[in-house]
């Protein structure tokens, strides 16, 4: 009765509906409370490792020492809990949205979660949204896989993981959403944009009920002085985009390098952290501190306020871009889009100084092109013009210069986009072998098995029969083929209507046994792509499917023709609007 029960509300046209949205509230919620965490313990570490919680110091011992010990303590940690952990994350997120069904190891939440806190309270050079964005989408998949939701739900669920996690760390709920729909998914639908806003925004609620609702960055206020202005931001989204590409090419050229050290890949990050403390040292000089170390948010802060001469900016900018390839080159733990942000921002206000020293009557202070400059970066990165506008939007919160924030931005991602087609996420997996358009197809083919496309109505002969027989028996079913079996039921093969016609030898009672064809055989759990792969070699039209490998019992036919139909339903379905990832 209970049962019955259950299964009334299950067929109930807005169950599934509803279970989806209260799990992406869950999602939310778990989100959310990542964040908070990985936020407690970066402090925790920043006051432990450098005796700051923004990892700004100006001791140098402690700038030498403290990222050789944070790399001592995440590297062994990464390499023998969570692999998937290493580097920037998101990589490994829409990798696993692409190929993998969505389905991520629980632990790489935990794992992501101290390594990147060691890596960044230590002085590592990287971001938290790369980990945010990882343990989010974790926490998403195995919800998802805990209440055994079908893939397409589990990867909505990692791209609403995904967006509560930006939306709690940075207080940026809308632009949460947009970099999972842009970045993660790569697809916008209004039913995925629905499901995606409940986690964002719970994430978000969570966030400032901990540390309350400001902005992340201290802005003055910014304004478009001159619309004959917006000329030099179209030069700023064309160094913007060069600052990306030299920022995609110097993260990989270091790993390369780490990765070609004959040393273990638990001691590389230490390695790493010894010559970031040497870039560290070096930037004390410049009196500010060490603001190439952790996210840099305090040195962006100074960046907007314009207190930086032109020449320190362009210094900690290649600092910066030095200490972010120094730290996930290594294989340490952290994000790169603080690091963009800080190396955009750098890049703007030393530009603005100089387009203000030349135009002073037309033109904003530095700091209004050091806020455009960080968004262009990050957006000439990372290919993803919309989050990078929304995220700086939300973390200003100054809506006056969003103008030239979006020029600069579709500028960079243009450029960028058509000298580097891989952004510096999709340019991980693609290493790796994999392309994100291809794996998802190759997932479908991969995941889809063969049952949904087999045709039951199977017309069986016993071997041996004769010439008459087979051809009798054709005529009267109407099929130009016929499955020959054993007396025990097991396939002997494939009896072809053309090989009877184009026999010359035989005719009457004789038998037809030279003429049955033996075939590969797949079972209804194989997937598709097995069953092409057996197809192909022979050029072969159809492939019998066997109940399994021992008793070889037939249950049907599967042609080239409905597995390739079966594929297409799959993929219509993963398009189907409104329902994302389905």
């Amino acid at each position: 009765m209970i049962r019955g029960i259950r299964d009334r509300i299950r067929a109930l046209p807005s169950y599934e509906g509803n279970v989806l949205a209260l799990t992406a509230v869950l999602v939310g919620v778990l989100a959310g409370l990542g964040a908070v965490a990985l936020e407690f313990l970066l402090r925790l570490f920043g006051r432990l490792f450098l005796g700051s919680e923004t990892a700004v110091s100006t001791d140098t011992l402690r700038v030498l020492a403290a990222p050789v010990i944070g790399g001592l303590l995440a590297g062994p940690l990464i390499a023998r809990g969570a692999r998937e952990a290493k580097g920037h994350g998101v990589p490994e997120v829409m990798e696993a949205v692409a190929v993998k069904g969505g389905r991520i190891r629980g632990r790489v939440a935990v794992v992501k979660t101290i390594a990147s806190a060691l890596t960044i309270g230590s002085g590592g050079s990287a971001g938290r949204e790369g980990p945010i964005v990882q343990v989010g989408a974790t926490l998403g998949s195995k919800a998802g896989q805990l209440l055994r939701m079908s893939e397409p739900r589990i990867r909505l669920l990692v791209a609403c993981g995904a967006a509560g996690g930006i939306a709690a760390a940075f207080n940026a709920p809308l632009a949460g959403v947009f970099f999972a729909l842009e970045v993660i998914l790569q697809r916008f639908s209004t039913r995925g944009f629905a499901t995606v806003v409940l986690s964002a925004v719970t994430a978000s609620a969570i966030w400032r009920s901990a540390f309350g609702n400001q902005p992340v960055l201290n802005v003055p206020a910014f304004g478009l002085r001159n619309p004959v202005e917006l000329l030099f931001y179209v030069a700023l989204g064309l160094l913007a985009a060069a600052a990306a590409i030299l920022f995609i090419r110097t993260l990989y050229w270091t790993e390369d390098r780490f990765d070609g050290l004959p040393i273990p890949e638990d001691v590389k990050p230490a390695l790493g952290g010894l010559l970031l403390g040497l870039v560290g040292v070096a930037t004390l000089r410049l009196g500010e501190g060490s603001l190439a170390y952790g996210s840099g948010l305090p040195g962006i802060n100074l960046a907007l306020g314009g207190s930086l001469a032109w020449w320190v900016l362009l210094t900690l900018m290649g600092a910066k871009l030095v200490a972010t390839s120094l730290t996930l080159g290594s294989g340490a733990s952290g994000g790169v889009f603080a690091p963009a942000l800080f190396m955009g921002s750098m890049l703007g206000a030393a530009f603005g100084h100089g387009v203000h020293a030349l135009f002073p009557g037309i033109t904003a202070s530095s700091g209004a092109y050091a806020m455009v400059g960080m968004a262009a970066v990050f957006a000439g990165a990372a290919h993803a013009p919309i989050s990078s506008i929304l995220i700086v939007f939300e973390m200003t919160n100054d809506y006056r210069i969003i103008l030239p924030l979006m020029l600069a931005c579709i500028v960079a991602t243009v450029i960028s986009s058509v000298a580097h087609p891989d952004s510096i996420y999709t340019l991980k997996i693609r290493r790796k072998g994999v392309d994100l358009a291809e794996g998802r197809e190759r997932h479908l083919l991969e995941r889809t098995p063969v049952a949904r496309a087999t045709l039951p109505d199977v017309t069986t002969v016993l071997s041996p029969t004769t010439f008459d027989r087979a051809q009798r028996l054709m005529q009267e079913m109407a099929t130009d083929r016929l499955v020959v079996v054993d007396d025990a039921d097991r396939l002997v093969g494939i009896l072809r209507a053309e090989h009877l016609a184009e026999s010359d030898d035989l005719e009457g009672e004789d038998p037809i046994d030279e003429l049955v064809e033996e075939y590969p055989v797949v079972t209804p759990q194989e997937s598709i792509d097995a069953a092409l792969r057996k197809l192909a070699p022979r050029g072969l039209p159809l492939v019998p499917v066997v109940a399994d490998e021992t008793s070889r019992r037939v249950v049907g036919l599967a042609t080239r023709d409905s597995l390739l139909a079966a594929y297409w339903n799959a993929l219509s379905a993963e398009r189907q609007a409104g329902r994302p990832g389905e």
